[in-house]
């Protein structure tokens, strides 16, 4: 068994013999073997097979590959949670792992905070302890528990992979990534109070994070959720799907936790990112393209995401790509309106764009945004 060879006793025999071993045979299948006084060495079953090998020689045993032991094989679901998380990790957040069960005094926080439960928690009938009477209803509230007793190293980065429960009938279930981020309070030098820089930073890691994942550049909407300051928070949508959440945390609900931390949080919805978009190579352009801004009006409710997705469904053939770079609200704006400023990128695949096509297509634009969103050329 053991060097995978098929050998009769007597020639085993001969071959301990020939090396001074003495023997006798006990049955067919087993030999009494005497080791000789100046073979120390030898201790063991296993050692006088190495004996026997050596006669043999090592070239008539066969090679023969170990068996393999069967193992599962990661689901889908396993593999996007896996590459969330490291994709996490590289991004420089440490992973946290909660129970998802918590005591009553997470649902008093909220109240204490004057914040309404984003959603109804599940309660255990039979609860091991009272730490452990319901089933979470988000992540949030156990990574600020965990961040009030963690808070000494700055700034922090965590995030967990977990499920979250919902009292319907059936009681359901979602599988959530919460991401959070906490540094100290402090004022930008010459930045307004209203402008935070840090959330802008922390949201565009997020988006950056489902474009690795998905292949597509999420869009923005803004939105809210009880937890999350309504001011400061915003959904992630790949379609008309919203994927993820992003914002700054509501202050009162810190304070019911005893932060005294600038901190954001995003939950990604695992379940609903679809598959990755497999990436399409374009040649690069023979052709030099050219560039046009275009200041519009807009009400000043229209978000800039909104322009954005106006000039890709116009679909006209020059333009290659358009990005909104400015807003501004002043004097020479009317009441209830906003100046957005857009970046037209315009190329032609088979020759050099003339400044003729390129003021055509950007009519086509213009006339686009008119037609969609009630836009006007700001002159």
């Amino acid at each position: 068994r053991v060097l995978g060879l098929t050998l009769p006793a007597q020639r085993i025999a001969s071959n301990l013999e020939v090396l001074g071993f003495a023997t006798a045979p006990v049955d067919d299948l087993m030999l009494d073997v005497e080791v000789p006084p100046w073979r120390a060495d030898v201790h063991e079953g296993v050692d006088l097979v190495e004996e026997v090998a050596r006669i043999e020689s090592y070239d008539e045993i066969p090679s023969v590959l170990p068996p393999i032991a069967q193992h599962g094989i990661g689901s889908d679901d396993w593999h996007l949670e896996s590459d969330i998380a490291h994709s996490l990790a590289d991004m420089g957040y440490r992973e946290i792992v909660s129970l998802p069960l918590h005591s009553s005094s997470i649902i008093e926080k909220y109240r204490n905070a004057g914040i309404e439960l984003p959603r109804a928690p599940v309660e255990v009938l039979n609860p091991l302890s009272e730490e452990q009477r319901w089933l979470r209803f988000a992540i949030l509230p156990l990574m600020l528990q965990w961040l009030s007793r963690n808070h000494q190293e700055l700034p922090c980065r965590i995030f967990e992979i977990g499920h979250t429960f919902r009292s319907e009938d059936p009681i359901s279930e979602e599988t959530i990534a919460g991401i959070l981020f906490a540094r100290e309070e402090r004022a930008e030098k010459g930045e307004p109070v209203w402008r935070d820089r840090t959330l802008v930073e922390f949201r565009s890691e997020i988006e950056s994070l489902l474009r690795n994942l998905t292949g597509i550049w999420p869009g923005v909407a803004q939105d809210a959720i009880p937890g999350l300051h309504p001011g400061k928070s915003a959904s992630l949508l790949l379609g008309h799907d919203s994927v993820a959440m992003a914002g700054r945390v509501d202050p009162r609900l810190c304070g019911t936790f005893e932060i005294p931390l600038s901190t954001y949080y995003a939950f990604l919805r695992i379940d609903k990112l679809p598959a990755r978009r497999v990436a399409v190579y374009k040649p690069v352009p023979k052709f030099p393209g050219t560039s046009r801004d275009v200041a519009l009006l807009l009400d000043e409710n229209v978000p800039a995401e909104a322009v954005l997705g106006a000039v890709l469904q116009a679909a006209i053939p020059q333009v290659e790509r358009a990005r909104p770079f400015d807003e501004y609200r002043g004097p020479q704006v009317p009441t209830g309106k906003k100046s957005i400023a857009v970046r037209v990128w315009l190329r032609e695949p088979d020759t050099t764009i003339t400044d003729a096509i390129a003021d055509e297509a950007t009519a086509k634009v213009i006339a686009a945004l008119r037609e969609r969103l009630g836009a006007e050329l700001r002159t």
